[in-house]
């Protein structure tokens, strides 16, 4: 999907970006970027909405620029999935700055990737679904003490962890895709394991 590039009112200090004259509801989702041609500057889309006869964008930050009428918007539309990393095509504008927006989280990526390992408390009987920003840890660490058999759930991507299973209770902790069947890493044990966006399979056996 390409860039949609409506004619925009922004004002200064105000989180709301006005299309004036039209309907875009269908054109502009929460989570897209918005920007105003030569300022570089993007914001997140929180919300969208059209009452006749204009439509209002309200971003997730108030508008830093100057106020304006008439002056040329752009939304991106287009992101890698789950990470929502921005990439543009043919024809777009503000490309320079959107690259240096994927660029910073791209480092933000690298930079948990290499960071502190993932410490997490899973007492209980419930199974724990991690999110992506606690799947992307390489180390992961899961203490308390179980109430019942458990599954902690990873996403369905190709990923690599060594995991310690530092629980109690005589209880199993099987680490899996959500429709996968995973592996169980015994308790006081820890093991490499790696997703192959299916299922979580074995590096290393238990040691």
């Amino acid at each position: 999907m390409s860039q949609y590039k409506p004619i925009v009112d922004v004002t200064s200090g105000n989180q709301s970006v006005i299309i004036a004259g039209m309907d875009a509801t269908a054109e502009i989702g929460q989570g897209d970027l918005f920007c105003v041609v030569g300022d570089s500057v993007w914001y997140d889309v929180a919300s969208v909405s059209y009452a006749a006869p204009d439509t209002t964008v309200n971003l997730s930050a108030n508008y830093q620029g100057a106020t304006a009428t008439g002056v040329q918007g752009v939304i991106v539309r287009d992101f890698t999935s789950p990470d929502s990393i921005p990439y543009p095509g043919p024809q777009d504008i503000e490309t320079a700055s959107l690259f240096k927006r994927a660029a910073s989280i791209l480092q933000s990526l690298i930079d948990d990737i290499g960071g502190a390992a993932l410490s997490m408390d899973v007492s209980g009987g419930a199974n724990v679904t991690l999110t992506a920003a606690e799947a992307r840890k390489g180390v992961i660490y899961l203490s308390g003490a179980l109430t019942a058999n458990i599954n902690v759930i990873v996403p369905d991507r190709q990923r690599q962890w060594t995991v310690h299973n530092n629980t109690s209770g005589a209880y199993s902790l099987t680490l899996k895709t959500a429709a996968g069947a995973g592996i169980a890493v015994g308790q006081g044990k820890h093991a490499i394991v790696r997703s192959d966006g299916v299922d979580v399979v074995r590096v290393t056996a238990d040691y």
